[in-house]
C-alpha cells in the first residue's frame, strides 16, 4: 500500500507542476547537498534491496531535487542504475546466484528497450518523456492499489 501511495503522490506532483519537469535543457538550480544527500541515499537504499521501480524515483529526485530537466536527469539515471546493478551483479555472481539464461534474455530486451526509448527521446524531447512517465507511473499505482505484485 505505501509503494502505491507513494507512486500517487509523484503522480500528482508530475501532473500539477509540469513546468518543473520542462524545464529549459542547462537550467539547473545550484546544489542544494541537505535536500539531495539524504534523497538520494533513501533511493539508494531501497535500489540496493529492490531495484524494482527505482529508475522512476531517481527521474523525480534528479528534476525536483537536483533542478536537471528531464531528458538530462533520464540520462543521468541510467547511467546511475547500470553503475549499482553493475555493482549488485558481481555480488550474485559471487555467491552463485544469476540465472543466466534468463538474465541474458532480460539484458537483450532491455537493451532492444533502452534503444528504442533513447532514440524516442532525442526526436520527441522532455514532452514525450513527461507523458511515457505519466503513463507508467499511473499504471503502477494502479496495479499496486489493486494488490498486484508490479
Amino acid at each position: 500500500m505505501r509503494g502505491a501511495l507513494i507512486h500517487g503522490a509523484l503522480l500528482v506532483v508530475m501532473l500539477v507542476q509540469p513546468e518543473r519537469w520542462l524545464a529549459a535543457p542547462g537550467a539547473r538550480r545550484r546544489t542544494r547537498l541537505w535536500l539531495e544527500l539524504p534523497v538520494f541515499f533513501a533511493i539508494g537504499i531501497y535500489g540496493g534491496f529492490i531495484q524494482i521501480g527505482v529508475g522512476i524515483f531517481l527521474s523525480a529526485a534528479l528534476v525536483l531535487c537536483s533542478g536537471y530537466d528531464l531528458v538530462a536527469a533520464n540520462a543521468l539515471k541510467n547511467v546511475l542504475v547500470l553503475a549499482f546493478t553493475a555493482a549488485a551483479l558481481v555480488v550474485f555472481i559471487v555467491h552463485h546466484q544469476v540465472q543466466w539464461t534468463i538474465g541474458l534474455i532480460v539484458a537483450v530486451f532491455q537493451g532492444a528497450g533502452a534503444w528504442l526509448a533513447v532514440h524516442l527521446t532525442m526526436r520527441r524531447g522532455a514532452g514525450f518523456v513527461r507523458i511515457a512517465m505519466i503513463v507508467i507511473v499511473a499504471a503502477s499505482a494502479i496495479a499496486l492499489f489493486a494488490g498486484l505484485r508490479v
